[in-house]
C-alpha cells in the first residue's frame, strides 16, 4: 500500500472508530485493520488529537487501543508530559475500571520522568478523587497524589494538604441510589380483560400478576360497564358453563347447580358469575388463599345483588406486591364517600400489602379517615408490624405473620411473597440463604429489623462465595437506604461464628462501603468475636478493624480489646489488636 492510500486508510479507520453510531462488532473489525496496519510512530504522531479523541470520548475498546498507541508516543519522545496530564482529566472520569488503573499508572510514570508536571497531575487527581466511587481506585489516586506533593510547588502543597489528610481519615463517595420500584399495570379497557382471561385459563401459568389483574379488573369493569363486560366475556365464558341463558329453565338450573357443585372459586367461575352465565356460588374444594377468599367475597356480593365496590382495595400498586400508602388511603376514603365497608378478607390483603411510613401528609390523611378501617389503617402506618395483632387477619394471613415455629427450621411461608410483602416476615421463613429472595427483601420497603439482618449474616457467613456476595449486596443496599444498624447484625452472629468467611465479607463490605461506613459495623461485631474462643480468621477481621479505624478517624474504647493486648504474644491476633488500639488512642 502506498504511503498516501495508508494515510488516507488510516485516517478512515480512525474516524470510523470516532463514530458514535458505530456498532460493536465495527469496532472490533476497524481496530483489527487497525492493528495489521502496524502504523509507525511518525504515522500516529500525526493522527494524536484523533488518537486523543478516542481515548477521551471512544468506546472502550477503541480507548483502550488508543491509550496504548498514545503511550508508546509518550516514550518515544513524541508526546510531552503536560499532554499526558491534560488527557488524564478526562479519562479519569471514564466509568472503565481498566483505562482508568491503566491511565493512573501512565499518569505517575510521567510525573516520574518530569517532575514539574507534578503539580498539575495533583490536581487532576485531586479532581478525579471525589467522583470516584472505587474504593480500590480512590487509594490509589490517594496515595500517587501523596507522592507527587512531594515534588509539587508550594502552592498545590498548601491547596491539597487539607484535602489529602480528609481522604486519609474518611473517604466520602455517594452510594448507589436504591432503583424505583416497578409499578402494577392494570387493565384499561374490558378487551384487555378479555385477553388477560385467554391467558388465565389457557393453560397453568407461574405468574401470579395475571391472577391479580383479572380479579382487579373484573371487579373495576362490572362497577362501570357491565354490559360491555358481560357481553364481550360472555362469549368466552358460554363455551364452558351449561345452560348459559339469561332465562334458564327450571332443568338448565338443575345443570347449573350440579356444575356449581364441583366447581371451585376460580378465574372461570369468577367470569361466570360477573357475566351472569350461572346464578349460584362454587361449592367445590378452593385451597384458602387471599386471592381464592376475595374472588368469593366479592362474588358472592354479586349474586347477593348487593351494592358493589368500584374497585379492589388490595390490588397491588408495585410489581412486588406492595401497596403505596396513599394509595390505600385514598380508596378507603372513596369507600366512605359511597358509603361502603370493605370486605374483611380485601381489607386484611390490602393492609399487609401496605408499608409503615412516616411521611406526615399521609399519616394525616389517614387520621382524618373515619371509619373503623380507616383508625385501624391509621395505626398500622405507624408501628414496623413486627408484633402485628395476628388474630384479626384470616388464618393464613396471621400463621404467615407469626412466622415459623421457634427453634425449628425447614419451614416455608404458607404464603407467596406478593400477598405478604413485609420484609421482616418474608425474611423469618427464611431458613437458608436465597441469594435472589434475599435481594428483594432488601429493597423492600418496610422496616428492617432483627430477622433481615439475621438472613444477611446468614449469607456473610456461608460457604458459598456467592452467598457472602449477595450478603455484601445487602449490606450495601441497607446502607444506602440509611437501614443499616449494626447492632443487630452482632446480635445476629452465631455462637461461634465461622470467622474466616466473615474476614472475607466484611473485607468486601470495607471496598464496598469504605471505612467510615464500615467501622460501626466492626465496632459492634469484634466485642461479639473477642468475647468467644479466637478463631483462625479474627486477625484479619481485627486488621481491617485497625486499617477502618485509622481512616474513620474512629476514637474511645473497645468492649474486649483490652483482654486480647493482655495476652501478649507475637501472634498475628496480638500485632493486629495493638494496631487498632493504637488507631484508637491516636490524637
Amino acid at each position: 500500500m502506498a504511503d498516501t492510500e495508508r494515510a488516507v486508510r488510516h485516517r478512515q479507520l480512525l474516524s470510523d472508530l470516532l463514530r458514535a453510531d458505530a456498532r460493536p462488532s465495527e469496532i472490533r473489525w476497524r481496530l483489527v485493520e487497525l492493528a495489521r496496519m502496524r502504523a509507525s510512530v511518525a504515522e500516529c504522531a500525526g493522527r494524536v488529537e484523533c488518537y486523543s479523541r478516542m481515548l477521551t470520548e471512544g468506546r472502550s475498546t477503541a480507548a483502550a487501543h488508543a491509550q496504548s498507541v498514545l503511550a508508546e508516543l509518550h516514550t518515544e519522545g513524541a508526546l510531552a508530559s503536560a499532554d499526558v496530564v491534560a488527557l488524564s482529566r478526562a479519562v479519569l472520569a471514564r466509568p472503565e475500571k481498566k483505562l482508568v488503573r491503566a491511565q493512573l499508572t501512565w499518569l505517575d510514570r510521567a510525573v516520574r520522568g518530569e517532575p514539574g508536571c507534578a503539580s498539575a497531575a495533583a490536581r487532576a487527581l485531586a479532581e478525579a478523587i471525589e467522583t470516584t466511587a472505587d474504593i480500590g481506585l480512590r487509594e490509589r489516586m490517594a496515595r500517587i497524589i501523596t507522592r507527587q506533593l512531594r515534588v509539587a510547588d508550594e502552592q498545590t502543597r498548601v491547596d491539597l494538604a487539607d484535602a489529602a489528610r480528609a481522604w486519609e481519615i474518611e473517604e466520602r463517595f455517594p452510594l448507589p441510589p436504591r432503583a424505583p420500584l416497578a409499578r402494577f399495570s392494570v387493565a384499561s379497557t374490558v378487551l384487555e380483560t378479555v385477553d388477560l382471561y385467554r391467558r388465565v385459563t389457557a393453560r397453568h401459568h407461574d405468574d401470579w400478576s395475571q391472577d391479580e389483574r383479572f380479579l382487579d379488573a373484573v371487579i373495576r369493569f362490572t362497577y362501570r360497564d357491565r354490559d360491555g363486560l358481560s357481553t364481550a366475556l360472555g362469549l368466552l365464558v358460554d363455551h364452558e358453563v351449561p345452560a348459559a341463558q339469561q332465562d334458564p329453565s327450571w332443568w338448565q338450573r338443575q345443570q347449573q347447580r350440579r356444575w356449581c357443585a364441583g366447581q371451585p372459586w376460580s378465574t372461570r367461575t369468577l367470569a361466570a358469575i360477573a357475566t351472569g352465565a350461572v346464578r349460584y356460588p362454587p361449592r367445590g374444594p378452593t385451597r384458602s388463599t387471599p386471592l381464592t377468599d376475595r374472588m368469593a367475597e366479592w362474588g358472592t356480593l354479586v349474586l347477593e345483588g348487593a351494592v358493589l365496590p368500584p374497585f379492589a382495595l388490595a390490588t397491588p400498586t408495585f410489581d412486588h406486591g406492595g401497596i403505596d400508602a396513599a394509595e390505600l388511603v385514598g380508596r378507603l376514603r372513596e369507600y366512605a364517600e359511597l358509603g361502603l365497608r370493605p370486605g374483611p378478607v380485601d381489607f386484611a390483603q390490602a393492609l399487609v400489602r401496605v408499608a409503615p411510613t412516616s411521611r406526615p401528609e399521609v399519616l394525616l390523611m389517614a387520621d382524618a379517615l373515619r371509619s373503623p378501617e380507616g383508625a385501624r389503617l391509621a395505626a398500622w402506618l405507624r408501628w414496623d408490624h413486627s408484633d402485628a395483632e395476628t388474630d384479626a387477619f384470616p388464618k393464613y394471613l396471621s400463621a404467615a405473620l407469626r412466622g415459623p415455629p421457634p427453634n425449628e427450621h425447614g419451614h416455608s411461608s404458607p404464603l407467596p411473597d406478593h400477598q405478604l410483602p413485609i420484609p421482616e416476615v418474608q425474611a423469618a421463613w427464611m431458613s437458608w440463604v436465597d441469594r435472589d429472595r434475599l435481594s428483594r427483601i432488601v429493597n423492600l420497603p418496610g422496616t428492617k429489623g432483627s430477622q433481615v439482618h439475621r438472613a444477611i449474616v446468614a449469607a456473610l457467613v456461608s460457604e458459598d462465595d456467592r452467598d457472602r456476595a449477595a450478603g455484601v449486596d445487602a449490606l450495601v443496599a441497607l446502607a444506602a437506604a440509611d437501614e443499616l444498624r449494626p447492632e443487630l447484625l452482632a446480635r445476629a452472629l452465631p455462637e461461634r461464628a465461622p470467622t474466616r468467611r466473615l474476614a472475607s465479607s466484611l473485607l468486601d463490605t470495607r471496598r464496598a462501603l469504605g471505612a467510615h461506613r464500615t467501622w460501626p459495623l466492626l465496632a459492634a461485631i469484634l466485642p461479639v468475636l473477642f468475647a468467644s474462643n479466637p478463631t483462625p480468621g479474627l486477625p484479619d477481621v481485627v486488621a481491617s478493624a485497625a486499617d477502618c479505624a485509622r481512616k474513620s478517624g474512629a476514637r474511645g474504647d473497645l468492649p474486649g480489646l483490652d483482654a486480647v493486648l493482655r495476652r501478649g504474644g507475637a501472634s498475628r491476633l496480638a500485632a493486629a489488636a495493638r494496631a487498632l488500639s493504637v488507631a484508637l488512642s491516636s490524637s
